[in-house]
């Protein structure tokens, strides 16, 4: 993501080797210059959200507004509607975006993107249908705190669960299997106000992996609780 840079994007010609500069899946947006090659550089834009009159040249390259929750205020999350969801270039692709969630193909949308994955996001924030507010609606808040969900469930490899804590405070996540046993625990001290994830990979606290099956996910935090059950196949 680029973004109210007055500089712009320059890319120089490496004269030893001959490269080319690829850029994909990335939002170039409200800058003062945009992209120029400099000194016979060859660069080369696909995949990518680039603000101008037309479309730069590249292919699957899009010019529309790329509707962020908040883009003057630093929210590059996209909204429900925004042309970045499932538009970008798989092959190669972080398999998790800048906050460590997993890539989503949102059923409500066409796969305009290609590559391996046809369903990676543009930008740096992959879209959730769960993780935005409703346009045009406030967003309750969660009262004191909240275990959201996990996601993917079922999984098969690792999973991201996620909560959120309305006040500065402690939390645990404890996971149990069917039979009430503790398998996996983790406990933050001091967290601050807001949602946080923790990824859990099917392993318990010997770092050994856990049989498939049904698990059960606890947060405490002070006096009270919330479970959620998540199922591990392999």
């Amino acid at each position: 993501l680029v973004a109210f840079n007055d500089e712009g994007i320059a890319q120089l010609y490496d004269w030893y080797y001959n490269d080319e500069t690829v850029v994909r899946n990335t939002v170039i947006w409200q800058n003062g210059i945009n992209i120029y090659p400099s000194h016979l550089a060859e660069l080369v834009v696909e995949y990518s959200c680039v603000e101008g009159d037309t479309a730069y040249p590249g292919q699957g390259n899009i010019n529309d507004d790329p509707l962020f929750i908040d883009l003057w205020n630093g929210n590059f999350y996209p909204l429900p509607n925004s042309p970045l969801i499932d538009a970008g270039y798989g092959t190669g692709a972080p398999e998790f975006d800048f906050l460590d969630s997993a890539r989503y193909d949102d059923p409500a949308t066409p796969n305009t993107g290609a590559g391996e994955i046809d369903y990676v996001d543009i930008g740096v924030y992959e879209y959730y249908p769960n993780a935005v507010p409703v346009v045009g609606a406030p967003q309750p808040m969660p009262d004191g705190y909240e275990l959201l969900e996990n996601f993917p469930n079922p999984f098969n490899s690792v999973t991201k669960i996620n909560f959120y804590l309305q006040q500065t405070g402690w939390a645990e996540i404890a996971i149990y299997d069917i039979l009430g046993r503790r398998v996996f625990h983790r406990r933050f001290e001091q967290l601050l106000p807001g949602q946080h994830s923790l990824l859990w990979s099917g392993r318990n606290d010997r770092n050994s992996y856990v049989a498939s099956g049904i698990y059960f996910c606890r947060l405490d935090a002070k006096s009270s609780s919330k479970t959620i059950k998540m199922v591990l196949l392999k």
